[in-house]
C-alpha cells in the first residue's frame, strides 16, 4: 500500500514555512460543520493524524 500525496494539496505544506494554511483550512472545515450540524444534538468526531512521529 502506498500513501503518497502532494504536499501542495495538503493543509500543511512543509515548504510553506508555517504560512497559516493549516489554521485557515481547519477553520473552514469547523465552520461548515457548525453550520450543518443540528444545534443541541449534532455530534462531531475529530481525529488527528500526523505523518511525523514528533507531531
Amino acid at each position: 500500500m502506498r500513501w503518497d500525496y502532494s504536499a501542495a494539496d495538503s493543509a500543511v505544506d512543509p515548504q510553506a514555512g508555517g504560512s497559516g494554511q493549516y489554521e485557515s483550512v481547519l477553520t473552514g472545515i469547523f465552520s461548515e460543520c457548525h453550520r450543518v450540524l443540528r444545534h443541541g444534538s449534532g455530534r462531531l468526531i475529530f481525529t488527528f493524524h500526523h505523518w511525523n512521529p514528533k507531531g
